[in-house]
């Protein structure tokens, strides 16, 4: 079965150090830019599949040199209903990917950081899964089962994301429930750490924003255990 994951480059801060996000990226293909994304990646020596977007933000003699050396590009109106990160994720959808890694779009305007958690919903209605990674966190909109960590003291955050969240039940953690509604108002989910390899998330109904924490950059590997419960707790970078 052919690998459906892709990258996509957002254009928005970068936390931490660049050279970690290219580090990360080198090996990493195909992939995607939106807008100053594809500079980040241009000015890395790394050439995207396609950059879409306004391009109101991306420096104009790279995006010069970028359709120049060949990379299909899509331009988009500056006054639009979507973002830049949401138009690609359309994208890359119609394309068939299924796994779908964002990058540089978790820092900086708050506006912009939830707008980029609303596309994470998108994707997750259309029947893909979307994860937006930085050198210290990835954030991802689940609704089952998921496992955690294959090591202890992995640190995690649940919030419930457009609506509440029915049986929710946390095992093989610091603190762990068992049949829990959790509100939107409620702040409960915030900070928990992993204490168990066997640890796992369970939710009847709703949606859960979970943010992982990362001990060493880019470090989601240690949160993938050997026994997958479901398709949302597989590897997937």
């Amino acid at each position: 079965m052919p690998d459906r994951t892709c990258y996509i480059m957002a254009g928005g801060q970068l936390l931490g150090d660049p050279n970690l996000y290219r580090d990360f990226l080198i090996n990493r293909k195909p992939l995607f830019a939106a807008d100053r994304g594809g500079e980040y990646l241009w000015r890395w020596g790394l050439s995207p599949e396609m950059i879409a977007g306004d391009f109101d933000s991306i420096d104009f003699p790279t995006l010069k040199e970028m359709q120049k050396a060949g990379v299909p590009w899509q331009k988009h109106p500056q006054e639009k209903d979507e973002t830049d990160l949401e138009i690609l994720a359309e994208i890359v959808l119609k394309k068939g990917f299924q796994r779908i890694n964002i990058l540089g779009a978790w820092g900086g305007r708050p506006d912009q950081t939830l707008g980029s958690i609303a596309v994470l919903h998108k994707i997750k209605k259309k029947g893909a899964h979307g994860l937006i990674l930085n050198p210290w966190n990835s954030v991802e909109i689940i609704e089952k089962r998921i496992g955690l960590d294959r090591e202890t003291g992995a640190d995690f955050s649940l919030l419930p994301w457009a609506g509440p969240v029915r049986g929710l039940s946390i095992s093989g953690c610091k603190y762990n429930v068992q049949d829990l509604n959790l509100n939107p108002d409620e702040t409960r989910g915030l900070s928990n750490r992993v204490e168990s390899p066997a640890g796992h998330i369970n939710l009847k109904e709703g949606l859960l924003i979970l943010i992982r924490h990362f001990k060493d950059p880019f470090g989601l590997q240690a949160f993938q255990g050997k026994d997958q419960m479901d398709k949302e707790s597989e590897p997937f970078y």
